[in-house]
This record gives structure tokens, C-alpha cells and sequence, in this order.
């Protein structure tokens, strides 16, 4: 043992010498020497953790992971339902998902067909309602050229019913007129345009029906399928996520301020909520930040547009089917969803 022992620490000894000969003999790799005068490089200091940030981090852990612990619980004993605009994906208790994707052809052509009224005034507000100039004479014409394609083209449509494509038509007929009135006259101003859009309001708002419609009951039959198909599941406790583009919080501190200070109602005009996905701060500021006077333009441009083709200003701050959508369910029998018999 005790040979083994002088052994090793000969080893060692000689080891390091040869290493040491190595050092000084093998050519180190050229290096450019430091520059002179730059001065050492300064050690950061450790930034000293507050009792706040420990709170903080703290909450945001333990926040973080019954976060964890819930969806896992939702996800193990309710069904889900994530809705994307005319689609829904049904999640159920053992993972699985199911998706449904809506029949679009007749709500796409009925909503699609209530957009001239709006294009034609947005072409004359951006010329402050003068048609003085060929430029504006142009854009007229060609815009009245796509109206008489879909005169033509939705007579040969096969997905909508008789009185929904002689509402259609005669909605683009009045504003294929309108067009030419003010092309020919090279004239117009913003009462005459309201006297258009007041025309072709009835029959704007009855395609807004019909969309709304076909949406709704197509949702409604789709979830009475999975009810019957999934008789399993907890129905009663079902979870649904409608996702959108921009869903204002009830209540929020800061908005409730600012509501405050510019004595602003619950609709947005001045003071909006701006929802993300993702953190405002650092890098992603800018981004935020021309987000945020993207959707304040958007809300001033919406008003007016409201009122000028469906004379309600507020119109395009909900849902343009909000209306059509509560009569439509006002005249339904009471739902009978949480009976167990169904």
C-alpha cells in the first residue's frame, strides 16, 4: 500500500514537470497584444435583490404554477370549447380534439354584399365628398365596374335563397346608381350621400340578418351533435374561449381612470383597452405602442363610418351583427342546455 501510495505521488510530480516543459517549450498561438492604456475591465456589480422583487417572483411562481394546476384540471374533467371567428375546435376531457369548420358560402356572400355602401363612402371621404379631380373620377368608375360584375355574378349564385339574391342585387343596383349620378355630375357632398346609404340601409341590414343567422344556427345545431356524440362529458361545467382581435376588460383600473378624467361612457371613442398576447415592456414597446394609435385610429374612423352607413355611431364598436343576433335568439324557446335528459 505504502509503495502504491510513493508510486502515485511520483506520478503526479512527473506529470507536472512535463507539463510545465510543455508550457515553456510549444510556441504559444499569435495574440494581438491589448491595446495600451485601455483600462481592466470592471467587475459587475451583483444587483442586490429587494424584498419587493423577492415578493414578486414570489407571487408570479407560485401564480405561475396554479396556473399549471387549473388548466390541467380543466383540461382532465370539462369539455372546451375554442371558438375562432366561423370555426370551432372542441377539446374534450381525454384530449382529444374535435374541429368544426362552419359552411361559409352563404354567410361569406351576404356579409361581402353589404360592403359597398361603406367602400363608396370611404372613396369620398378621403376626397372630402369633391369629385374634382380625374383621379377621383377614376377611382369612382373603377369601383363601379366591380359593382356591375357582382350585379351580374350574384344572379348565378346557387348557395343563397331567391329573396336573398334579389335583396343583393337590389342593394348594388341602387349603388351602382348613386355611382353614376356623381360620376356624371362630377358632384356630390355628404348629405347626398347619407340620402344613399339611408336607401340601401333596409336592405343592408336584412343581409346582416341573414348572415347572422346562418352562423348561429349552424353553431347551434353543431354543439347539440357533440352533446349527443359526447354523451360522457360534463357538459354543465363547459369551458368556452371566443377568440378575437381586441376584447376590452370590464373594469380595469386604468381605463376606469382615464374614462374618469375625459368622462368618457363604456364605448370606446377616446380610451380603449388594447389587448395583448404578449409583454408591452422592453423590446416589445414600440411595437405596442403603434399597435395601440393603430386601434385609437381605427375606433375614430369606426364612428364615423357607423354612422354614416348604419346611423348609429356605436354600431362597429360591438359586433355589426349584435343586433340581428339578440333578435334572433329573443325569439328561440329558453335554452334547455343544463337538463341532464338532453
Amino acid at each position: 500500500m505504502k509503495n502504491t501510495l510513493i508510486f502515485i505521488l511520483l506520478f503526479f510530480i512527473t506529470s507536472c514537470k512535463v507539463n510545465q516543459e510543455i508550457a515553456t517549450t510549444t510556441p504559444s498561438p499569435t495574440v494581438a497584444p491589448p491595446e495600451q492604456g485601455s483600462p481592466p475591465t470592471a467587475a459587475k456589480p451583483v444587483k442586490k435583490i429587494s424584498w419587493q422583487n423577492e415578493l414578486k417572483s414570489a407571487f408570479r411562481a407560485h401564480y405561475k404554477t396554479m396556473v399549471q394546476k387549473e388548466q390541467a384540471n380543466i383540461s382532465q374533467n370539462y369539455p372546451v370549447i375554442i371558438q375562432d371567428f366561423l370555426n370551432m375546435t372542441l377539446i374534450r376531457s381525454n384530449g382529444e380534439r374535435v374541429r368544426f369548420k362552419m359552411k361559409k358560402k352563404a354567410y361569406q356572400t351576404l356579409a361581402h354584399a353589404t360592403h359597398p355602401p361603406t367602400s363608396v363612402y370611404l372613396l369620398l371621404s378621403a376626397a372630402d365628398f369633391k369629385i374634382n379631380k380625374d383621379s377621383i373620377i377614376q377611382q369612382l368608375m373603377g369601383y363601379d365596374t366591380l359593382i356591375q360584375k357582382a350585379i351580374t355574378g350574384i344572379q348565378s349564385v346557387k348557395h343563397l335563397e331567391k329573396e336573398q339574391i334579389e335583396n343583393t342585387k337590389k342593394m348594388l343596383a341602387l349603388t351602382h346608381d348613386y355611382l353614376q349620378r356623381i360620376i356624371s355630375e362630377r358632384a356630390t357632398s355628404e348629405a347626398a350621400y347619407q340620402d344613399f346609404a339611408l336607401s340601401v340601409r333596409p336592405l343592408t341590414n336584412k343581409n346582416l340578418y341573414d348572415a347572422a343567422k346562418t352562423h348561429l344556427n349552424q353553431f347551434k345545431e353543431q354543439m347539440q351533435v357533440w352533446k349527443t356524440t359526447f354523451p360522457g362529458e360534463n357538459w354543465q361545467e363547459l369551458r368556452v374561449a371566443v377568440l378575437g382581435f381586441h376584447q376590452p376588460r370590464i373594469g380595469y383600473v386604468p381605463t376606469q381612470f382615464f374614462q374618469w378624467l375625459l368622462k368618457e361612457s363604456a364605448f370606446e371613442n377616446k380610451v380603449a383597452y388594447v389587448e395583448f398576447q404578449y409583454s408591452i415592456f422592453g423590446p416589445n414597446r414600440p411595437k405596442a405602442e403603434a399597435y395601440a394609435l393603430e386601434l385609437l385610429t381605427k375606433i375614430k374612423l369606426d364612428k364615423v363610418v357607423a354612422f354614416s352607413v348604419l346611423g348609429d355611431e356605436i354600431l362597429l364598436q360591438q359586433d355589426v351583427m349584435a343586433p340581428v343576433t339578440k333578435e334572433i335568439i329573443s325569439n328561440w324557446e329558453a335554452s334547455n342546455w343544463n337538463n341532464q335528459e338532453n
